[in-house]
């Protein structure tokens, strides 16, 4: 049987057949509050679960980290040089863009979650990475809204909020850049990534 090269039959047997994931169809939630997050949504009315569905809805991006290997260049025999694999690395940086509300209380949760983080109202006292860390979980959905994929994204710190952009020239709606530092990525299954979304993390 002769070779079949790429073809618009394949592709569609390939879509009928895998599916596919459109980059819309996502939620995001965090699945372990640490301590400080916890203070960070009181001081701005909020509880775990509230707090959740508003993020589900404002998340308009978020970067799920890159994922690389380090190398080593080896000489072989014959002038044949290659690379030899040796250190699995993870980029730490997460980045996710949220559009905020009329009253800021969404962007000030996680100015207020740096503050606490870095030791701001506890007499100069900084807290252990674990009262400051949190899980988030970024789940793929299909187009009727099952769960199919995720990550979760484990140990992540803040690191930076974005300033609030003004602008008498503009009509758009205010957004803001949150930074995070993860510690670890793991992947989700269909199944692990449908109990990250029925609150039983939390």
């Amino acid at each position: 049987m002769p070779l079949e090269f790429n073809s618009i039959n394949n592709m569609i047997s390939s879509l009928a057949n895998r599916r596919f994931q459109r980059n819309a169809k996502f939620v995001v939630q965090i699945s372990r509050y640490s301590q400080a997050m916890r203070t960070a949504l009181q001081a701005n009315g909020f509880t775990t679960r509230p707090f959740n569905e508003l993020i589900n809805t404002r998340v308009q991006t978020i970067t799920i980290p890159e994922q690389n290997i380090f190398t080593s260049d080896i000489s072989g025999p014959g002038a044949f040089d290659y690379e030899h694999p040796y250190q699995y690395s993870l980029a730490k940086t997460v980045s996710m863009n949220l559009l905020n509300d009329q009253f800021d209380r969404l962007r000030n949760v996680f100015v207020d979650w740096i503050r606490v983080s870095s030791g701001i109202g506890s007499n100069g006292s900084l807290p252990y990475r674990s009262q400051t860390s949190c899980d988030f979980a970024v789940v793929a959905l299909s187009d009727n809204g099952r769960p199919l994929s995720g990550y979760l994204i484990e140990d992540s710190i803040i690191k930076g909020v974005s300033g609030t952009p003004f602008d008498t020239s503009s009509n758009e709606l205010v957004k803001f850049d949150v930074t995070l530092s993860c510690r670890r990525l793991r992947k989700l299954s269909g199944v692990d990534a449908g109990i990250a979304l029925s609150g039983l993390f939390f």
